[in-house]
């Protein structure tokens, strides 16, 4: 079973995790404009869930 894996911490990208997950910062952003936010400083928290998505 997967766990869900922190992307976002207080507005910080937490990297190592991106690595681990093979995903792009141009991912990241797709993602986080889809939910109309326009920088990742302006998100909390986030993550990928077990589905795979944010």
């Amino acid at each position: 079973m997967t766990m869900p894996v922190e992307l976002i911490m207080d507005g910080q990208m937490i990297r190592q995790n991106f690595k681990q997950k093979h995903l792009s910062q141009n991912w990241l952003m797709n993602e986080l404009v889809s939910r109309s936010i326009s920088d990742i400083s302006e998100a909390t928290y986030a993550c990928l869930g077990t589905d795979q998505k944010l």
